[in-house]
């Protein structure tokens, strides 16, 4: 067991420090005519899942309390850092979690994918409270994981302080955020099996050999036998504090579309059910997305010395998005003027190219730059001063030959001066003997 816990570590180790990258995108939009059926809900966010790109918002910016949607992150850092097979301790603490309980005791040994179950379909805090240990070694120390996980995801207004979503003051999201992560949960076919399961009986443990023990999925959506089940939906979460409210998150697929509904502040969970049914229809319905330009696409060359030009590709991905029975309009794309006056360096945007549908602009994409450029007295070279890694070696060997040549300058000054003091003391001596016999 402590084998295992050490690989965890380790292999958490290595996935924070390998960079996730954060998906950006810049969509223009034809939707004006696009009305989204009523809600009553005080916030919500649709988002096409693929892109990122947001459909429709009310709100969807501003933080609340996301009381157990929280448990989606836990389960996205769970499956990131540990095996559905391996197994897990329970602690001093989790045992006396708050609020929805699957009734672990201390000592007990349960799988990870059993955690899972209990944590997305029973919404379990001492299962939310085990896999934080099991991941982190505290729950103080997961919620700093998990920010950092959210951060990585593209979050810019969520700080969680614990995995399950009991209140806490300053534990809030977004509705934005709270579909970035989402969208993510829903990306990993394992949680998409375990949050479409009806019931899973858990597994007998080493202190309950005869253990009758079972999740039950409590979302509505996903219930084949429940008047508001939704087929398209793969992933959803509810959430339910008295401070918090009534909040739920989901992801549905339907005509090859992939979109994500977070509803907060509901006024009710029968009412989130609904709204979030509704504006999947409509939203399945109204849009098309498709993706216009692409990242690193080459946009524009800038001349430098010689014959020589430098690349400019496009900072991230960019989508038109339109209602689907209106047709792809023609795009055309107007530059700013790009002249290199400094040093340059690799990926550094040097401006924009803005993208016009008949003459109006609906968004602007970064152009950056693919290779290092340094001036000279001339202009801008690329050519034997600049050139990527061996330009950067050459760089460096110089300043170290540098830094060598002037320590052994300095060295041989010092050196002369104290062969000088040495020879001056030897003069002084011999006059000093001389002196001596005279007398």
């Amino acid at each position: 067991m402590f084998y295992r816990k050490v690989v965890a570590f380790i292999l958490g180790i290595l996935i924070l420090t390998i960079p996730s990258p954060i998906l950006k995108v810049y969509a223009g939009a034809n939707t004006a005519e696009s009305v989204p059926p009523p809600f009553l809900s005080q916030a919500v966010v649709v988002m096409d899942a693929d892109s990122g790109v947001v459909l429709y918002e009310q709100n969807g910016y501003t933080q609340y309390m996301p009381a157990s949607t929280t448990k989606m992150m836990t389960a996205l850092l769970a499956i990131e850092n540990l095996e559905l097979d391996q197994m897990l301790t329970v602690g001093a603490k989790p045992p006396y979690a708050e609020g929805a309980s699957m009734g672990f005791w201390e000592g007990e040994v349960i799988s990870v994918s059993d955690l899972l179950y209990a944590l997305l379909l029973h919404s379990a805090n001492d299962a939310a409270e085990v896999l934080a240990e099991g991941i982190s070694g505290s729950v103080e120390a997961f919620a700093q994981l998990m920010n950092e996980r959210a951060k990585e995801l593209g979050c810019k207004d969520t700080n969680f302080s614990n995995p399950s979503g009991l209140t806490e003051e300053n534990h809030k999201t977004t509705p934005y955020d709270l579909s970035l992560i989402s969208r993510a949960v829903a990306s990993h076919p394992e949680l998409v099996l375990i949050n479409r399961t009806f019931s899973h009986k858990l597994e007998a443990t080493n202190l309950l050999p005869d253990t009758n023990r079972w999740a039950t999925n409590k979302n509505s959506l996903l219930k084949k036998n429940n008047s508001l089940y939704y087929e398209p939906a793969i992933s959803a979460k509810t959430g339910w504090t008295p401070e918090a409210g009534f909040n739920h998150t989901a992801v549905a697929e339907k005509d090859g579309k992939r979109l994500v509904v977070t509803i907060m502040r509901a006024q009710s969970q029968q009412s989130y059910y609904e709204e979030t049914t509704r504006l999947f229809e409509w939203a399945f319905d109204t849009f098309s997305i498709s993706k216009v330009y692409s990242k690193g696409q080459l946009f524009k060359q800038v001349p430098l010395k010689g014959d020589t030009m430098l690349d400019l590709v496009g900072e991230d991905d960019f989508y038109y998005v339109s209602t689907s029975t209106a047709a792809k309009p023609e795009m055309e794309l107007r530059y700013d003027e790009i002249s290199i006056t400094k040093d340059v360096k690799t990926g550094e945007v040097l401006g924009c190219a803005s993208v016009l549908v008949a003459g109006k602009e609906i968004g602007r994409i970064n152009l950056i730059a693919t290779q290092d450029v340094l001036m000279d007295s001339e202009g801008p070279d690329n050519a034997g001063k600049s050139v990527g890694l061996f330009g950067k070696i050459l760089k460096w060997m110089g300043i170290l030959l540098g830094g060598m040549l002037v320590a052994l300058v300095v060295f041989a000054l010092v050196m002369r001066s104290i062969k000088m003091k040495r020879k001056k003391k030897r003069r002084m001596e011999r006059i000093y003997d001389h002196r001596r016999n005279i007398y």
